[in-house]
């Protein structure tokens, strides 16, 4: 994020959000969807993330890969379960790589800021705290993640893939059992969090930040919408759909 008037407002990215459910939904050809996932890339250039952008590049290659590696063993065996496997992940995985990247960008909002636009679109404050809450726990969990394997690998616990996979079952129990405990204990110490800075309170939400949709948010709303009804008219007059066996 930035200051001034290329800062990213939450209610921009918030639609942006929306519009990428849209074209994940509707873009049912490999055309529609690289449309709407460059003009996603464009759009977080434009709001200063653009040191992300090669990971999501990278991600839906591999994921297109796996798709194109799936259509070519079903070629060979129709009966195949496992490309049509990798095949649904290659599918699946692309269209939820879009609204997954606005999600990123809005939990790089801080919360005050997040509800009083959530505010400020006349949301209920309810569905805003929850918006936050879930924007926050993904990057939470994953850090409880990490901490967990990097303590099991200190104890000699799923060191390398073949370890890994020869012992699966008992490797995912030590991961699990650990991770549910911490995930309570991190939702408690949230919900205390919330309560605390009085959150749950009734009464306007205000924002250190103050709240502007400048230009520069509405020409990259503008700008994503535009792609994204490219996209879902492309999908339209285009015969072929996305699926393994495109």
């Amino acid at each position: 994020m930035t200051d001034g008037r290329r800062r990213s407002d939450a209610r921009m990215l918030l639609a942006c959000l929306v519009a990428s459910i849209v074209a994940a939904v509707f873009a049912a050809t490999e055309a529609a969807l690289a449309v709407a996932f460059a003009g996603a890339m464009v759009a977080h250039v434009w709001c200063g993330r653009a040191g992300k952008v090669p990971g999501y590049v990278a991600g839906y290659l591999v994921l297109a890969a796996l798709s194109w590696a799936s259509v070519q063993m079903i070629a060979a065996n129709p009966a195949d379960t496992l490309a049509m496997g990798l095949g649904s992940i290659g599918i699946v995985g692309r269209r939820a790589l879009l609204p997954l990247t606005f999600a990123a960008a809005l939990a790089e909002v801080p919360t005050g800021s997040l509800l009083a636009a959530l505010r400020a679109c006349r949301l209920p404050k309810s569905a805003g705290i929850a918006l936050a809450v879930a924007l926050r726990f993904a990057p939470t969990l994953s850090g409880e993640y990490v901490r967990i394997r990097q303590s099991q690998k200190f104890r000699g616990v799923g060191l390398g893939i073949v370890r890994t996979l020869a012992h699966l079952p008992s490797t995912a129990e030590c991961i699990l059992v650990p991770l549910v405990i911490r995930t309570m204990r991190v939702s408690d110490e949230l919900s205390a969090s919330i309560t605390v800075r009085g959150v749950r309170f009734d009464g306007e939400t205000t924002s250190f930040r103050p709240l502007s949709f400048s230009l520069h948010n509405a020409a990259t709303l503008a700008w994503y919408c535009l792609c994204v009804a490219l996209s879902v008219a492309l999908a339209a007059l285009t015969a072929q759909p996305l699926g393994v066996g495109a």
